[in-house]
């Protein structure tokens, strides 16, 4: 049996994930852009490949008590801040798809969705929603993916992966830095982790993914080199290194326009 107060199984994945990422940083000098990019694609594909086999009845990831062998438990509180203690290996998301994809299917909104206004019927969970609507719907999921899919439906899930899918890829392929590199890996995880919880809410949580998301599309960040990334950073609190990097700036591009000069005059030398 193993004690814990980790509250939840998630918070192992969640926090642990970014850490071993964290430590790609100390082997930079070893690691390939190779490395990363089959790091990025594995981390998208592993989602869709174990849902596959989940719906089609081969293997179910989330049935832990199947392949995993051993009492392993947590002690923590209940919602009465009563002392209990879970079994890690209980499967707490199968019955979620089930309920989402039940009601995509019976009511016929898995390709276009049913809008963020409706939820998903849910017989374990409809009884709080109606009061509120009137309908035995949850509105919302633990699950990321599955509010996406039943607010949107099919092609809403599809956009949302090319959204990640593309800001990871500018981040890993196309940037200078490390830092980029990193936060790229990290938004093709969340990708993964949508699939097990990851709620799409006003949280802080979700809002910082969307501004690391944006960096990873602004050209400016992923032009910058490890300095200047450090610099920026810096800047937040010293103005000097804003003014220090804005000289650096400026000196890179006056090079950069100098040898295309040169180069021109060159060619009509020539």
């Amino acid at each position: 049996m193993l004690v814990s107060d980790l509250g939840a199984r998630s918070n192992v994945i969640k926090f642990g994930v970014p850490i071993l990422i964290l430590g790609i940083y100390y082997l930079r000098n070893i690691v390939s852009i190779k490395f990363l990019e089959t790091i990025r694609l594995l981390l998208f594909i592993v989602p869709i490949v174990l849902f596959g086999l989940g719906v089609s009845g081969i293997f179910n990831v989330f049935d832990m008590d199947s392949y995993v062998q051993g009492d392993f438990k947590i002690s923590g509180t209940d919602m009465d801040g009563s002392r209990v203690e879970e079994s890690v290996t209980t499967d707490t998301r199968t019955f979620l798809y089930e309920e989402v994809l039940n009601s995509a299917i019976d009511n016929n909104y898995w390709m276009l969705g049913r809008t963020p206004a409706r939820g998903n019927d849910s017989n374990s969970f409809g009884y709080m929603g109606f009061d509120l609507t009137g309908r035995y719907e949850r509105l919302s999921n633990e699950i990321g993916l599955a509010n996406v899919f039943t607010w949107t439906g099919i092609i809403g899930v599809i956009l949302y992966m090319i959204v990640f899918f593309r800001a990871s890829y500018l981040a890993v392929n196309k940037s200078r830095n490390i830092y980029m590199k990193l936060i790229g890996l990290y938004i093709a995880f969340r990708w993964l982790f949508s699939w097990i919880e990851d709620v799409n809410n006003f949280s802080l949580n979700y809002f910082m993914l969307w501004i690391m998301m944006g960096m990873c599309y602004s050209y400016s960040f992923r032009d910058m080199t490890n300095k200047e990334v450090v610099f920026w950073i810096r800047g937040i609190f010293d103005a000097r290194y804003i003014h220090f990097q804005n000289y650096l700036i400026k000196k890179r591009k006056y090079e950069k326009s100098a040898n295309s000069r040169f180069t021109n005059v060159l060619q009509q030398e020539s």
